[in-house]
């Protein structure tokens, strides 16, 4: 049951990116100089949505918490990384997946840079976790009210915030009308809480860890100590992002739209319009995507989307630091031009 419920959930995963277009370099990129908005306010919705469904699971005893462990160093370089490998490329570790079915070459590109930051960071694990690993245990919102009845309260409050915080970024913004970002938002809210519940899924979304399982096998190096502690993750994410290609590449040539394209036009819009270096930087923001994925164990889904749904201390710290750098990097990277 836990496969299949991956697998359909990975098809609407598919369908959910390409059809809100978050997956595009110039929703992502664009973001990072502050020019498009449907980022943050996918990001707002799902989290509002999401955080007040995992509520009313856990109250009534439908899922249960998955909290990263609160490892601050490895949280803030991670985030860092991630932040500036997003910002470059233009994508995070699952719209990779869903650009490369619609024939993105810089996404493709990318992808291999994020197989190779997965790689190195597997190998050097043993002698990086010797300087951090100490864990300050896994504590989420929760845990600080002696009731759960405030917990849900304090939850309702909070999403709500966060959705109204969408509504009103997009009034702001003023210039599309379009509400796929918010059926998108619902949708993947939603789709992370079937995840979570325990008859069916019993695991909160996730993408990063796919690439570090999916080197191993290319490379063949299954002994690896770090592959053998992702191996169960790993599996069920590359599942996940396999069916969310297949989704995403079925669809995009039944409606014709397949196409071929060396790199996207926001990239020449805003950076220059050389080949050469639209795939040297695509590959070395995908190490960097990934490498930081890998030190902060979570991404974009693992850590945004499900660790913030509930509430997880390390998932905040990780989501702060990544946007600091994801801005600071579209500012430098980008601004100039």
């Amino acid at each position: 049951m836990g496969n299949v419920t991956v697998i359909i959930t990975g098809i609407i995963f598919g369908w959910l990116m390409q059809h809100s277009n978050v997956n595009k370099f110039s929703s992502i990129a664009g973001c990072s100089i502050l020019k498009n908005f449907i980022v943050p306010k996918l990001m707002l919705t799902t989290i509002g949505v999401g955080i007040i469904l995992f509520a009313i699971s856990v109250q009534m005893g439908w899922a249960t918490f998955h909290i990263k462990p609160l490892i601050t160093e490895s949280l803030i370089l991670g985030g860092l990384l991630f932040g500036m490998g997003m910002a470059i490329l233009g994508s995070c570790p699952g719209s990779i997946i869903i650009s490369s079915a619609q024939g993105s070459v810089d996404a493709i590109i990318g992808l291999t840079g994020a197989l190779c930051g997965a790689f190195t960071f597997s190998h050097i694990y043993p002698f990086y976790s010797s300087f951090f690993s100490r864990s300050y245990g896994n504590p989420y919102l929760a845990m600080y009210f002696s009731s759960p009845s405030y917990y849900t309260m304090a939850v309702f409050i909070i999403g709500g915030l966060m959705i109204l915080g969408a509504f009103l970024i997009h009034q702001v913004e003023g210039k599309k009308r379009n509400k796929k970002w918010l059926i998108s938002g619902i949708t993947l809210a939603i789709l992370n809480n079937i995840l979570l519940l325990k008859p069916l899924a019993n695991r909160p979304i996730g993408a990063s860890t796919a690439f570090t399982y999916l080197s191993g096998i290319v490379t063949n190096t299954q002994s690896n100590s770090y592959w053998k502690f992702t191996q169960t993750t790993g599996s069920w994410e590359l599942l996940f992002l396999i069916s969310a290609f297949i989704s995403v590449l079925f669809i995009s040539i039944i409606q014709n739209r397949f196409r071929l394209r060396i790199m996207d036009e926001g990239w020449t819009r805003m950076r220059d319009s050389s080949i050469l270096k639209r795939g040297v930087w695509a590959f070395v923001g995908g190490f960097l995507l990934l490498f930081g994925a890998r030190m902060a164990r979570g991404c974009t889904s693992g850590h945004i989307i499900s660790g913030m749904m509930q509430g997880a201390i390390s998932s905040t710290i990780f989501c702060i630091t990544m946007f600091i750098s994801f801005l600071a990097t579209g500012h430098i990277f980008y601004k100039r031009r």
